[in-house]
């Protein structure tokens, strides 16, 4: 059973004191750390928040939450999640911002501090799957969040793509689907008049 991600409503001054310590250096360390090598990755040009790195870290945790061929046939690759979550994040306060990517880095690196001496990206599929499931039910309240900021930017950006909505089977909205035929009607009334 996963730990709840609140704290209790009153917890002693020994516990405040303890978790704010260990969530004050991990955010430390999280600051000092690398943002991630990705020269031999390929990673889009255009980025708006992320570095190349924190882009292919997104990129790996996203294929591992919402894999291809699993309980949708697409997966998040096919509906470009981790460019829709630097999109989102685009729209978020820059202390926001800041903290998502810290959080991104410090999972990028979890690993090394577990013992597996690879970062989040370099590990096995089964690998990064048994990763992901101990941190969503970790009783460390700060992987506990981190899991959940990171599956809830991933799932917020497939659901709202072609993608996404293919999967669950929605329709397109009618006013924009109308929109798209008036669009492609003017562009090619458009040409013909030039013609």
């Amino acid at each position: 059973m996963r730990a709840p991600v609140l704290p209790p409503v009153d917890p002693d001054r020994r516990e405040f004191l303890k978790t704010s310590l260990a969530g004050s250096l991990v955010l430390v360390a999280a600051a000092l750390l690398p943002a991630g090598c990705a020269r031999e990755e390929e990673t889009p040009r255009g980025l708006l928040v992320f570095t190349p790195g924190e882009y292919l870290t997104m990129q790996a945790v996203a294929a591992r939450l919402i894999p291809r061929g699993g309980i949708f046939p697409a997966g998040a690759e096919d509906a470009g999640v981790a460019r829709r979550v630097d999109r989102i994040l685009v729209h978020l306060e820059a202390d926001t911002q800041r903290r998502i990517r810290r959080a991104l880095r410090v999972f990028e690196y979890a690993p090394l501090f577990s013992g597996l001496l690879r970062p989040f990206r370099r590990l096995s599929p089964a690998e990064q799957d048994r990763l992901l499931q101990a941190w969503h039910s970790s009783r460390r309240v700060f992987r506990a969040q981190v899991f959940d900021v990171l599956k809830w930017l991933v799932m917020m950006a497939f659901y709202n793509s072609q993608a996404g909505h293919d999967a669950l089977g929605i329709e397109p909205v009618a006013c924009r689907a109308a929109a798209g035929g008036r669009g492609a009607q003017a562009a090619a009334s458009g040409q013909g008049a030039r013609a």
